[in-house]
């Protein structure tokens, strides 16, 4: 798919942008919410408010496979879920991805949150860990 395509390129120039002095940080939070808003409203990408946690994770994970991620839950309880994906889409794997990668997460955020449900990080390859793993909250 060609937006699976694109994350790597996207991640590569917002590594960049990131670096700028004083306004980097700034720039990539807030062109990442701004592609989760847009994202969002999209037809093709688009959710919607949610109703409860089921909805949630099917809005969620309907739009991680469009732009050819693999999620996989891994835990669900009352409220909540667990996914991991095995790869950053952005390509970022070192420790010194790890600003520029809390920055990118500001999309994920963006689009739960207008799911209406709130989103988690537990684990990110950047930190070390093998996998990124989040928890997704409803409400």
């Amino acid at each position: 798919m060609a937006l699976a395509r694109m994350l790597p390129v996207v991640g590569k120039v917002n590594g960049l942008v990131y670096k700028v002095p004083y306004v980097g940080e700034l720039v990539v939070r807030a062109s990442s919410r701004a592609i989760g808003t847009l994202a969002f409203n999209l037809p093709v990408l688009g959710g919607e408010p949610s109703p409860h946690i089921g909805h949630v994770k099917n809005q969620w994970l309907k739009f991680m496979g469009l732009v050819g991620m693999k999620p996989q839950v891994v835990a669900e309880a009352d409220g909540e879920f667990e996914i991991v994906v095995d790869e950053c889409p952005y390509g970022f794997s070192k420790p010194e991805d790890k600003d520029v990668c809390d920055a990118c997460m500001d999309l994920d955020r963006m689009y739960i949150h207008l799911l209406k449900g709130r989103f988690e990080i537990l684990v990110r390859i950047p930190y070390g860990s093998h996998r990124c793993r989040f928890k997704i909250r409803f409400p």
